[in-house]
């Protein structure tokens, strides 16, 4: 595993005064988007950009026009020797972390292809270990980063299909092949929730980004299924600093938890 790749020369000094961002799973879909948009308006953000290859977190950034307010960072959630070495990396330099926006996740199609017939428990446990379980270590090992912030605020990406008040009110089940992800959605959101309630000075929030065209399905490109219309309220939670906290939205409001 390589070590994290943080700062270019010289830029740790003049990012000391910025907003300090990191964005896991960020070389593309949403996660791309936000660092993205973040980069190209905020030039006051100092954002890193997690990759779990550093190679495609350079090539990823470079296809923004090579922002000098965004660096790669390597990172896998599922691996605690990269956690750790991205967390004491983000210390090192920066001493502290002002957001997080968990966005690394999967929805399990993209475990087709790495075994020839997965069971339905090796989908449920691949979807879990990465959206709730390593979601979940990696953010209380963020904890203290954050915890040295003036303002702080945390960002779970979740789904609107992950609603268990839009499901009761639409009187249907999911569809079967989506339960993993709608149901390790949900627990994000009690992790948020819980969050926001234990840590009553940051801002924890949690926001759907809609149905959009990313790697983790094989949803087609549209204009309607653009990553960058996921960006907005990802974007909106990260530099709002007297926001609420404890809220589930997406672009057009308020989401029933």
């Amino acid at each position: 595993m390589s070590r994290p790749g943080l700062m270019r020369a010289g830029s740790s000094i003049a990012a000391s005064n910025k907003t300090i961002v990191l964005v896991t799973g960020g070389n593309s879909g949403i996660g791309y988007e936000i660092v993205k948009s973040l980069a190209s308006q905020r030039s006051d953000y100092q954002i890193l950009l997690g990759c779990r290859d550093t190679t495609k977190g350079e090539m990823a950034v470079a296809t923004m026009g090579a922002p000098l307010n965004v660096n790669p960072i390597q990172l896998d959630i599922t691996d605690d020797r990269s956690i750790e070495h991205c967390v004491k990396a983000i210390e090192q330099v920066f001493g502290r972390l002002d957001v997080l926006i968990n966005n690394a996740g999967t929805a399990g199609k993209d475990l087709v292809g790495t075994e020839l017939e997965p069971t339905r428990r090796q989908v449920w446990q691949y979807v879990y270990n990465l959206n709730v379980i390593s979601t979940a270590v990696f953010t209380e090992r963020v904890i203290p980063l954050l915890e040295q912030s003036k303002n702080p605020r945390m960002i779970f990406v979740s789904a609107k299909i992950a609603s268990i008040g839009k499901l009761l009110e639409s009187k249907k089940p999911n569809e079967p092949q989506l339960v993993p992800f709608c149901t390790s959605k949900a627990a994000v959101n009690m992790m948020a929730v819980d969050y926001a309630m234990r840590y009553p000075r940051f801002k924890v929030n949690a926001s759907c980004a809609g149905h959009r065209a990313t790697p983790s399905n094989d949803t087609e490109m549209s204009d309607d299924t653009d990553p960058a219309k996921g960006a907005s309220n990802l974007f909106r939670l990260a530099t709002e600093v007297n926001g609420q906290s404890a809220t589930f939205t997406n672009s057009e409001g308020t989401i029933p938890w």
